[in-house]
């Protein structure tokens, strides 16, 4: 699984059509996404938002944009 993930994060990186304002944007609503559900009554994040929201941020390390 680690390799498929590889390899999604080097197609996304090296994809022009994926612009940084549009990652830094989905990074921002999954950070929204993610606090939303651990101050909900269910108080757990869901795990698919939280890997994504990994993968994107590996993305925009390997860009070189600033994460806040």
């Amino acid at each position: 699984m680690f390799r498929q993930i590889a390899r999604l994060v080097d197609s996304i990186v090296e994809n022009p059509a994926i612009g940084d304002d549009e990652l830094i944007i989905a990074i921002d609503h999954l950070n929204k996404t993610l606090k939303a559900a651990a101050t909900s009554a269910i108080n757990r994040p869901p795990t698919d938002a939280l890997h994504v929201k990994q993968v994107l941020e590996h993305v925009a390390l390997q860009r070189g944009l600033p994460l806040s």
